[in-house]
């Protein structure tokens, strides 16, 4: 391709370029995008129920929501956003009643790995981890509401 051609397209490919971003409207996502508005995202099903959430926590954390067909929560992704547990990850599953059930997540100073499981009144029934010197626990809660440890029993 001669140089005189190659630089006529560049010049209208480029003509074109500018032309089409002043006069097309922006998307909003783009729109949001380029205040830097991230708050967050949300998707919707045909009945106009959320199906999802994505966007910062109250501390500007990421977190995800993820919903039933219903608009009921049934994930939730992300991290704590006050305390000793700042920061510290975490995955939780609802029931269909929107209860916490099942809990993964980070904990004390070392971020510990934890598994909770939590029966439908919100009470920690089964909890498995690694406590702050990295050892294995296994705890659960009887139906008279005691404590026991399978491993240091």
């Amino acid at each position: 391709m001669p140089l005189s051609q190659f630089l006529t397209l560049a010049f209208f490919g480029l003509v074109g370029g500018l032309a089409g971003s002043l006069l097309l409207p922006a998307s909003p996502l783009q729109a949001a995008l380029s205040q830097g508005n991230y708050s967050s995202v949300q998707t919707y099903n045909g009945q106009g129920y959320r199906t999802s959430s994505l966007g910062a926590g109250t501390s500007g954390q990421g977190t995800l929501f993820l919903f039933d067909e219903n608009g009921q929560g049934t994930v939730q992704i992300g991290s704590y956003d006050d305390g000793a547990e700042k920061g510290q990850g975490l995955i939780g599953l609802n029931d269909r009643q929107g209860h916490l059930r099942f809990l993964l997540r980070l904990h004390n100073a070392t971020d510990a790995p934890t598994l909770v499981m939590k029966d439908r009144r919100g009470r920690d029934r089964i909890v498995i981890g690694l406590d702050a010197n990295e050892d294995p626990y296994f705890k659960y809660v009887t139906a008279k509401g005691v404590m026991k440890d399978l491993i240091h029993e």
